[in-house]
């Protein structure tokens, strides 16, 4: 079927040459994406996946108000502790990292535990503005090189800022490319407005109009994993690298980007 999986900058489909043919591409990231956020990954796996973001400031303060500490004050602590985590936050909020963390459910919970273990000294750091390094170190040193959540484990994490947070990644995968050549097609689209009036707006037209890019490919794909890196990453939890290789198998030939 006729699809527009993937945008470059230039807002035109992916592609790339060989054999003197252009051919459909979807990017590796993209696939492992929708790989990891299939839901019968984590119904076959049995655990929570991970969470790639700028905001674990979120999730942390979430956890610390629930457990009864005042919203501003675990405001401040999320990002004292995200601070000092990160190594640099966003310029345009002190809740929100530079860059993209990845992290499991276990690995929050734990950040939270420590913080509430630390609670009155945490708070006054953060009050202060300074970091809360000792406790990240401690952090780091307990979940170094290993991870509770399979896609994690799976493909790996790397903060060039933080190298000692990085997880090599078990899986190995190529981006797809189409099996044959692969013409790409434009479309120019209309929207229309449902409470334009024709006397009082703006006549007949389009609510909105725009020109975007088709193509139709039988897509190759391929990925190789190292078991013993996969049980490894999970702590040598050998039972659950072998849902997570079926995990990835049953998600890899349902999700679609």
């Amino acid at each position: 079927a006729p699809s527009n999986l993937l945008w470059p900058d230039t807002t035109h489909l992916k592609y790339t040459w060989i054999g003197g043919y252009r051919r459909a591409r979807i990017s590796s990231q993209c696939i492992k994406r929708a790989i990891r956020r299939h839901p019968v990954f984590a119904e076959t796996t049995g655990v929570d996946i991970g969470e790639r973001t700028k905001w674990m400031t979120r999730p942390i303060k979430q956890l610390l108000i629930e457990a009864g500490k005042p919203e501003e004050d675990a405001r401040a602590v999320a990002a004292a502790f995200a601070r000092s985590y990160a190594g640099k936050m966003d310029g345009k909020s002190d809740e929100k990292t530079s860059v993209l963390l990845y992290l499991s459910r276990d690995e929050i919970s734990l950040i939270v535990d420590s913080l509430l273990q630390n609670w009155d000294d945490d708070l006054q750091q953060a009050q202060k503005g300074n970091t809360l390094k000792d406790l990240v170190n401690e952090i780091i040193k307990q979940t170094k090189g290993r991870t509770s959540a399979p896609d994690i484990a799976l493909f790996g994490r790397m903060l060039a800022d933080k190298p000692e947070l990085n997880i090599d990644a078990a899986v190995q995968m190529a981006h797809a490319i189409s099996t044959h050549r692969a013409n790409m097609e434009m479309d120019y689209y209309t929207a229309v407005d449902d409470l334009q009036q024709l006397e009082q707006d703006e006549g007949a037209g389009a609510g909105m109009v725009g020109f975007t890019s088709f193509n139709s490919a039988c897509f190759y794909r391929y990925a190789r994993i190292d078991w013993n890196q996969l049980i490894t990453n999970l702590n040598g939890d050998e039972e659950l690298a072998r849902r997570t290789v079926e995990g990835f198998l049953r998600a890899a030939v349902a999700a679609v980007p």
